[in-house]
């Protein structure tokens, strides 16, 4: 199932009934349910993915993503909350209007979902991991940034 799944109306109850055999790729942070994780703690799950993108609220907002840094800390409170010990965040670099500080904001971010991981890790008596994928932005037909330079190579 893809990204969007999370997104579907009637997600909850799609899970219930085929929850032995439900497994997601990328979730949107923002609309994560405590009943979607709770089924996809349940059916196994170990690592959920979410795709903040970018570091800066000021950068997602120029890419039209839609997330605050509280809906990437209420989905990493929901992670970590289930049970599920690992959570992975997607980002890209290299888009258009980003600064330094934007990069660096990668990293602040990151911090603040380990400390909403340790608080839940200190409970649970035992930690998991938080991985970072971070890509170069590669402009996609079709979409506002189609004819944005990618960055060069240094």
């Amino acid at each position: 199932m893809g990204s969007a799944l999370s997104d579907y109306p009637a997600i909850d109850e799609l899970c219930a009934r085929i929850e032995g055999s439900l497994s997601v790729s990328s979730l949107r942070a923002d609309s994560l349910s405590p009943a979607l994780i709770e089924r996809l703690a349940r059916s196994g799950h170990k690592t959920i993915s979410i795709a903040p993108e970018a570091g800066s609220e000021r950068l997602r907002k120029v890419i039209n993503k839609g997330l605050d840094e509280a809906d990437i800390l209420r989905a990493a409170d929901l992670v970590f909350g289930s049970g599920i010990p690992n959570l992975k965040l997607y980002f890209i670099i290299g888009l258009p209007t980003e600064t330094d500080d934007d990069v660096a904001e990668i990293s602040a971010l990151a911090q603040k979902v380990r400390e909403v991981q340790l608080r839940h890790a200190r409970a649970a008596g035992r930690i998991g991991r938080i991985t970072l994928s971070v890509n170069s932005f590669v402009p996609k037909p079709f979409t506002p940034f189609q004819w944005e330079p990618m960055e060069a190579v240094a």
